[in-house]
């Protein structure tokens, strides 16, 4: 992206995305009643290939000088786009693994400069803030990687460990966090392992964006199987997922991110 100057009128010019938000995704995942994780491209968790993208445009923020924070990353502000095929590497995919692409920064700060703290009106959303942002302490990196985390947690169960249709119970909900055990065991353990990783209650043991961006990378790398192939959930490893019910109406729009009252 870039910006322009045409006399007192600034421009943005942003890259186009031809898909969905992630929301979406997860919702549309939700909505069908069940996962169909395993027999993917190549082999290929999107989940990992997702949150390498989330991870690298964390990163991008995170190294600048000063440090840019996102401060609200959720489903509804990553977009997804699929590049255009070259016909002459060899047939498109079935189902192409989109490009997952950051937006929406209205409420970045610079590090040291900004918000300091989850005070109400902030514009952010509560599911996905970190427990220190939401006592009004200073939040840096990590509450940023918080939110990577629950964002991972939404793709693999299309839902939030914490929620409520009262702000104010999701925040204490949040708040008393300590960790996030007992993660379903159908899911790949590379995944459990990284959301619980993410979601660490003290910000200092959180991986920061280029530690997650060399894992969920490492983790793609080391599930690619040979073309054409595919993996069938008995050689993965992992457990069946369950069949899931139709979702509730607070279940989808818990996703849907609501700002802070």
């Amino acid at each position: 992206g870039g910006c322009m100057m045409s006399g007192d009128r600034l421009s943005l010019v942003l890259e186009w995305v031809d898909g969905c938000d992630l929301k979406e995704l997860v919702r549309r995942r939700r909505t069908s009643g069940g996962w169909d994780y395993d027999i993917v491209n190549d082999g290929l968790l999107h989940e990992f290939v997702l949150l390498r993208d989330v991870s690298r445009g964390m990163h991008y923020l995170h190294v600048q000088e000063p440090v840019i924070l996102h401060r609200d990353l959720k489903p509804s502000n990553i977009m997804l786009h699929v590049d255009e095929h070259d016909s002459e590497a060899g047939p498109a995919p079935a189902e192409p693994v989109p490009r997952a692409m950051l937006s929406d920064f209205g409420t970045c700060d610079f590090l040291g400069e900004g918000r300091a703290g989850g005070q109400p009106g902030g514009g952010y959303a509560v599911e996905f803030a970190a427990p220190e942002r939401l006592r009004g302490l200073d939040s840096e990196e990590p509450a940023d990687m918080w939110s990577a985390g629950l964002v991972l947690y939404a793709m693999c169960f299309g839902d939030l460990p914490y929620h409520s249709e009262d702000p104010q119970t999701c925040r204490e909900l949040v708040m008393a966090h300590v960790m996030l055990s007992d993660l379903p065991e159908w899911r790949d353990p590379a995944l459990r392992g990284l959301i619980s990783a993410l979601t660490a209650r003290e910000p200092v043991a959180r991986p920061t964006a280029e530690e997650a961006e060399r894992a969920s990378a490492s983790a793609c790398q080391s599930r690619q199987l040979s073309p054409n192939s595919t993996r069938s959930r008995s050689s993965s490893g992992v457990k069946s997922p369950p069949s899931l019910p139709p979702p509730t109406e607070g279940a989808l729009e818990i996703l849907d991110g609501e700002a802070s009252p």
